[in-house]
């Protein structure tokens, strides 16, 4: 899928750019053709603000474009890390079981919640100011743990894939939304 980026913006999410972009061919393989072609006739395209501190992710019908930000992807990512590795944690612990965030269990569960704070707060503060700190996990690390990286990427490029998948949809099913439309018209959209 056609892309553009706003301006050019370093983050570590961006190593990820075009396999989000072929994420929503990799979800459905057997469509490929059918969706290759929507996309075409439509002339749907991504376009990724860098520096739109919203949560941006959504679509317009009359120009075809799905917005994404850059900063809705990093966050996107650090959840996806911090999700895993909850359910990671959950299912070793045991049923019945409480898992205890004070406690200490372990460098990753500790750089999880300090990557999963930095993530609610550049969305709490809604500020670029800080970039994704360099001592916590991120798509591109090569170091840090190769395997949790790498399952954390796969997670996270089959959410992307259905995220797009569903923009597509409602470009194709011609919804057109602005900011100002009511929630129950919102909604009823995405039934």
């Amino acid at each position: 899928m056609k892309y553009t980026i706003a301006s050019n913006v370093e983050s570590p999410v961006n190593i990820l750019i075009p396999d989000i972009m072929a994420s929503p061919f990799r979800i459905a393989p057997e469509r490929q053709n059918e969706l290759r072609s929507l996309i075409e006739q439509r002339n749907i395209t991504v376009e990724i603000k860098s520096n739109e501190v919203t949560f941006l992710l959504e679509s317009n019908s009359v120009d075809s474009k799905i917005y994404l930000s850059l900063p809705t992807l990093e966050r996107l990512w650090a959840y996806s890390f911090s999700y895993l590795h909850i359910m990671t944690l959950f299912l070793a612990t045991g049923p019945g079981q409480y898992l205890e965030f004070g406690k200490h269990y372990g460098p990753i569960v500790e750089d999880m919640k300090r990557l999963l704070l930095w993530a609610l707060d550049e969305e709490r503060l809604r500020k670029r100011d800080y970039a994704w700190p360099k001592h916590l996990p991120n798509p591109a690390s090569k170091s840090y743990y190769p395997q949790i990286i790498e399952k954390t990427n796969e997670m996270y490029l089959g959410m992307m894939g259905w995220i797009l998948l569903h923009e597509i949809a409602h470009i194709n099913l011609n919804h057109v939304l602005h900011k100002f439309t009511d929630l129950p018209t919102r909604l009823n959209y995405e039934k």
